[in-house]
Order: C-alpha cells, then sequence, then structure tokens
C-alpha cells in the first residue's frame, strides 16, 4: 500500500434514514440499518472497500459534523501521530484525531507486506 486509502466516511443528519436511502440509490448498494450497544440507530452502505455511515444528529449537539476514516502504512501512523497536537489511542494500531473544525479522522495503520 501506498499512501492514504479512505475506509470510512460517517456523516450526521437530521433525516439520516432518508439520507442513507438517497445515497442508497446513488451508489447502488443497500443501506444496512444497524444499532451498536447503546448507540442510535444508523445506516451502513458497504461500496468497495469503504463504508458510508449515516447517523442521527446528537439531540444535546454533540455531534461532529463529519467522521472519517483512513488506512494508512504504519510509518505514515508515526508521523501523524508526530504532528498531531492530541490524539486518543483507539487500539494498538488506531488512533482518532481532530481537525482544526473538530471534525473526527480515524486512522488506522497497517503493516505492509514486503513483495518478493
Amino acid at each position: 500500500m501506498h499512501g492514504v486509502g479512505l475506509n470510512l466516511i460517517v456523516l450526521r443528519s437530521i433525516h439520516p434514514k432518508d439520507l442513507a436511502f438517497w445515497y442508497e440509490k446513488l451508489l447502488e448498494q443497500p443501506a444496512i440499518e444497524e444499532k451498536h450497544g447503546n448507540g442510535p440507530v444508523h445506516y451502513s452502505i458497504q461500496f468497495g472497500d469503504s463504508v458510508l455511515e449515516v447517523y442521527p444528529v446528537d439531540p444535546n449537539g454533540n455531534s461532529t459534523k463529519i467522521t472519517f476514516g483512513m488506512v494508512v502504512n504504519m510509518t505514515m501512523l508515526n508521523q501523524i501521530i508526530t504532528k498531531a497536537a492530541k490524539y486518543k489511542a483507539l487500539d494498538s494500531n488506531s488512533i482518532i484525531i481532530s481537525d482544526p473544525d473538530e471534525n473526527k479522522i480515524i486512522v488506522q495503520g497497517i503493516v505492509e507486506m514486503i513483495e518478493k
């Protein structure tokens, strides 16, 4: 893998079901209703190696406008950790950072296979 790959986009909407079905038609992929634990009902659309999720806006106003995920090699992950003013580790290979507008970015590092 070279560079960065986009693997997740999370949108927030006051009408998540309507927005999800709009993307379903656009991407010609099914919008699947999901709920994880105590989280809200949301919709997930798989397209290629990426996932688009549509969540409801948090009624308390605590939602970011957009969250997206990137897949990078481990070298780049370490560079992002060095450059980020602050980050939260999600696991040993993933972090979450915020841009200046407080949009969330999930960065997942992957180990590259060396081709012979």
